[in-house]
């Protein structure tokens, strides 16, 4: 696999005069996206939080799972661009945004829009080209855009966001998902913490207990195998770490909202 191979964009658009007052759940497990507001009137919620007008320029996010409410309520409307994309790389950088800033969203200041800006139109027109020549570019577009907002946010904090035991614990489970994971042991040798008190933190961090974080990553993994029509889906469960193949479908719809099978005949185009 090439190294840029990791993150597919699949959906983008800009409109500079948009209206609408957008309700929108995204379907679990199948994109993020990272989305910019220039200018005009903006409102934005998610989950359960209530809508809020924001400033712009604003930077907003979306993750698989979550509800969201944007959008603009007077006639002035608002410019929007928008990126859907998919893949670990994808998560990654989506899922760091969500841990930085919980709401969703952050307003830029002049200083930062100016170097924001010019990034994120060039990697669209390289999106728009739909050339494998320009794919690696646009990935890096969008690795500068998501250094440019870790940078607020270290200016804004003062230090990074995350320990870095746990960041590369989740990036081991991220890229193995399956391998075996004793989690008292880890919390012990390498967190020198109780159980209990590393799954606390665990969750604060990923909003999710650390054996969830790992059977959600190994249905991530058995997505990509359902693309390959070769395997049987119960061979696909057994790869994937499930040898009850009732709790490999359960846990499957849970996260994705389809069965497998359902997955394997509405998969989204590679």
């Amino acid at each position: 696999m090439s190294y840029f191979n990791d993150l597919t964009f699949s959906y983008v658009g800009a409109q500079e005069i948009y209206f609408h007052m957008t309700r929108t759940q995204l379907q679990p497990s199948w994109f993020w996206s990272l989305e910019y507001c220039r200018k005009g009137h903006f409102v934005f919620a998610k989950n359960s939080e209530v809508p809020v007008e924001t400033e712009t320029p604003a930077v907003f996010w979306m993750s698989p799972g979550n509800y969201y409410v944007y959008g603009s309520r007077d006639n002035g409307g608002r410019s929007h661009a928008w990126t859907n994309c998919s893949g670990a790389r994808a998560e990654r950088m989506i899922g760091a945004l969500d841990r930085m800033w919980p709401r969703g969203y952050l307003t830029l200041s002049p200083e930062d829009e100016v170097r924001f800006t010019p990034v994120y139109m060039q990697m669209q027109e390289y999106i728009y080209t739909r050339s494998r020549e320009n794919h690696h570019k646009a990935v890096l577009c969008m690795e500068e855009l998501l250094g440019q907002l870790t940078g607020i946010y270290f200016r804004e904090h003062g230090q990074p966001f995350i320990n870095s035991k746990m960041d590369s614990l989740i990036e081991k489970i991220r890229f193995s998902p399956l391998s075996d994971y004793d989690f008292k042991e880890i919390a012990a040798k390498q967190f020198h913490m109780s159980y209990s008190g590393f799954r606390k933190f665990f969750k604060r961090i990923n909003r999710i207990a650390p054996h969830e974080f790992v059977m959600i990553h190994r249905i991530y993994y058995s997505m990509e195998l359902l693309r390959n029509n070769e395997l049987q889906i119960q061979e696909v469960a057994a790869k994937c770490g499930f040898n009850d193949f009732s709790t490999f479908s359960r846990l499957f719809r849970k996260k994705t909202g389809l069965s497998p099978s359902q997955y394997r005949r509405n998969r989204p185009l590679p």
